[in-house]
């Protein structure tokens, strides 16, 4: 039933745990860790173990205004809860995964399908439902989960590859998500009730929703500026972090220090979306993101110049620090 409270912080407190265990942090920002044991176990080259990221990639954009449909019709936790079991049943299936390549793609394509329900956009409905004057605050802060778990799971990946092996470390981020997320969305994530948040409870009343319609919103030249704004941009530094730890390790880094820059990462993702979500409060959010795209933009600039770990430590906190994710 969850706890019942009226203080929006709750809700991002709860976002904040859950996006610790998103689907950005444990899929996309720690299969760079499991490239190279993945090769030497499958005996796969490069190209064919990276494939079933970009495979499993379409799967999650596919589903994502899927579950944001479901979310709109039956509330957030009634999809949240199950499609969160259902997403670490499929991260664990990857541990049984056998010596096939096609195998491997497929069950990576379900886990990222089923791993849309782990992106920001639940957190996000429930935030921008009990917050109106500081939402971009909250989103900041509640966005900057995302950056914590970016710091962490690749390290931990790393540490549970060392000691067990790849099929062991996919077990225990399956658990982790499971033990974390669901207790966060069934206590904090729901929608508020009349009288609560800052706009005094949901909108329910069509008329008093602001706004343009799904419909309206695919027919404006606006929406598809944006589109085509922000996938390469997305594609761009997502494709970039899962080759960091390889990357690296070629270059004769010691894994666990690239694990370790990997998690730079988060930390700038996690500085990033705390600096933009004070911003757009206080500016502009075209102008905000402008400016701040500046900085991955920088970064692929001197990525191809950086020499060892110290510069590309720097390099890793200009590419990701700003740049749009879905996770």
């Amino acid at each position: 039933m969850g706890i019942s409270f009226k203080n929006p912080w709750w809700v991002v407190v709860g976002a904040v745990v859950g996006l610790f265990v998103c689907n950005g942090p444990v899929l996309a920002f720690t299969f760079g860790v499991f490239l190279k044991p993945l090769m030497a176990d499958m005996g796969w080259d490069r190209a064919q173990a990276s494939f079933a990221l970009s495979f499993g990639g379409i799967f999650s954009a596919v589903m994502v205004p899927v579950f944001g449909f479901l979310m709109d019709r039956w509330s957030i936790r009634k999809v949240a809860l199950p499609g969160i079991a259902i997403y670490a049943a499929m991260v664990a299936l990857l541990a049984l995964s056998p010596k096939s390549l096609l195998v491997f793609t497929l069950l990576f394509a379900l886990a990222e399908g089923t791993s849309a329900i782990q992106t920001p956009i639940g957190y996000a409905k429930a935030i921008a439902a009990w917050f109106d004057r500081r939402r971009g605050l909250a989103l900041g802060i509640a966005m900057g989960g995302v950056g914590l778990g970016g710091f962490v799971m690749p390290q931990l990946a790393e540490a549970l590859i060392e000691r067990f092996t790849w099929r062991c470390a996919y077990l225990g981020l399956a658990l982790l998500t499971a033990v974390v997320a669901l207790p966060a969305v069934a206590l904090w994530i729901r929608e508020p009730r009349p009288g609560e948040g800052e706009r005094g409870g949901p909108m329910t009343v069509t008329e008093r929703i602001p706004g343009l319609s799904v419909r309206d919103v695919l027919a404006t030249s606006r929406f598809w500026m944006l589109t085509a704004v922000f996938f390469p941009v997305g594609i761009s530094v997502n494709g970039t972090a899962a080759h960091v730890v390889p990357l690296l390790t070629d270059a004769g880094i010691p894994r666990a220090e690239a694990a370790a820059t990997m998690g730079v990462f988060g930390l700038a993702t996690l500085c990033g979306r705390l600096l933009s979500g004070y911003l757009v409060d206080r500016v502009f959010a075209a102008y905000v993101a402008t400016v701040l795209f500046l900085a991955p933009i920088a970064g692929f600039a001197f990525l191809a110049s950086a020499h060892g770990a110290l510069p590309t430590i720097g390099v890793t906190l200009l590419v990701s620090g700003s740049a749009p994710r879905s996770t």
